[in-house]
């Protein structure tokens, strides 16, 4: 959260000096749908995202990530038909756009779009073969879709990725809690709840650490743990029900009358913003 809120700083400070910059105000965009995804979907981000996608959309209309930043903002609003809409403009514009490949299989994979979901992954791991991301989340696809070898090849790609990113960031939570679900894929459960430990220590506020932290304890058969994590998230204001009914690493939980209230609470809240 730190480096997404410094980096919102520079940008704002770039659009300041040059405010026709459309690249910077795409970026800024960026920054602002993240912090909505991840963190808080406050009524002040949305704006910003939604402010500043608008500005890169009409300075260069024509520019790919001018429409993945306003398909990331009205995916943080809770919009994915107008999201889905901008990401394939985006792709129309430039198909080897990492950004607007990822985040449309998120989408998808929300929508419970779960083949179109694994295209989008498989392109945008082979347009960034180094990415850890995108192979973490095809092995939840792949799961849901019952290709299990699929999905433990996948596991070890993403893991393999996480590996070597931590050797050059060893602080960087989103590898290690990405990096937790290979580790329990491999049967190496001691090794797993040694970087959830390690996360929780670094971040362990982050509602996005603590969500994929929940996602690895229920691969390790802790439910407990698990719900623990996703109720300290609160994931106040962040449209995500329909992803964590559709995580099949939670799947363990799915039935669990805690989840279950948890999910219609999130729903309620998401009603309540439409």
């Amino acid at each position: 959260l730190r480096n997404v809120k410094f980096a919102i700083d520079m940008f704002t400070k770039a659009v300041a000096v040059d405010s026709a910059f459309a690249r910077a105000w795409a970026a800024l965009a960026d920054s602002y749908a993240m912090i909505c995804m991840y963190w808080s979907a406050s009524k002040e981000n949305l704006s910003g995202a939604d402010s500043a996608s608008m500005m890169a959309l009409e300075l260069l209309p024509g520019l790919a990530e001018s429409h993945v930043s306003r398909g990331l903002y009205h995916f943080a609003n809770g919009e994915t038909r107008e999201a889905i809409a901008e990401f394939e403009t985006a792709l129309s514009l430039d198909p080897e756009l990492f950004e607007a490949c990822y985040f449309y299989a998120r989408v998808s994979f929300q929508r419970g779009e779960l083949d179109r979901a694994a295209e989008l992954f498989e392109k945008a791991e082979r347009i960034r073969p180094d990415d850890f991301q995108a192979p973490t989340l095809l092995r939840q696809v792949y799961r849901s879709l019952g290709q299990e070898e699929e999905a433990k090849a996948a596991a070890r790609r993403a893991l393999a990725r996480a590996e070597q990113h931590l050797e050059l960031y060893p602080d960087d939570t989103r590898a290690l809690n990405l990096g937790c679900g290979g580790l329990v894929e491999r049967g190496d459960k001691e090794k797993a709840m040694e970087w959830a430990e390690r996360s929780l220590s670094i971040d362990g506020d982050n509602p996005d650490t603590l969500y994929n932290l929940a996602c690895s304890y229920a691969l390790m058969g802790e439910p407990d743990l698990a719900l623990n994590c996703l109720q300290r998230a609160s994931l106040d204001g962040m449209s995500i029900a329909d992803w964590a009914e559709n995580d099949s690493d939670l799947a363990s939980i799915h039935d669990d009358p805690r989840f279950r209230a948890l999910i219609e609470r999130l729903r309620g809240q998401e009603s309540s913003k439409e």
